[in-house]
């Protein structure tokens, strides 16, 4: 009986970190996009990818540290991925061209999510931490 009870509390365990994976995210991307202009930032576990200009014809990047990383999945561990799509700009101004059209995928093993348009400049609260992370980063690239 010890034994059964053991085994039932190991595959438990091993069944609730599966579930932990597949929604910790693999990729980060940023993308605030206007009339002809594109500024896109991607962030793997190794890599962070910048493109930016005229339809996104400069590009840059380099080699992210774990740390920075692991800054990205703390900030991404506050909000609920399948939520993203939900969360409500605090601002208008991309639909008059006042402000790009900024947007947040986050790939993971249980899908790619995406968050509803904002302006760029003005995440909704819940990504606002995600965001200055992400952009924050970005300005490290020469």
């Amino acid at each position: 009986m010890k034994i059964l009870i053991v085994l039932i509390a190991v595959l438990s365990h091993c069944n609730s970190n599966q579930g932990l994976q597949e929604n910790e995210p693999q990729m980060f991307r940023y993308e605030a996009v206007t009339r002809g202009s594109l500024y896109e930032v991607t962030i793997t576990e190794d890599s962070l990818k910048v493109r930016s200009g005229l339809k996104g014809m400069d590009r840059a990047g380099r080699k992210i540290t774990s740390e920075e990383w692991e800054q990205l999945l703390d900030v991404s561990g506050s909000f609920s991925l399948s939520e993203m799509d939900k969360f409500k700009s605090s601002g208008e101004k991309r639909f008059t061209d006042a402000a790009p059209a900024a947007m947040v995928e986050i790939k993971s093993p249980g899908g790619t999510y995406k968050s509803a348009e904002f302006d760029h400049g003005g995440a909704p609260k819940p990504l606002e931490s995600l965001v200055k992370a992400i952009l924050s980063l970005a300005e490290t690239v020469e």
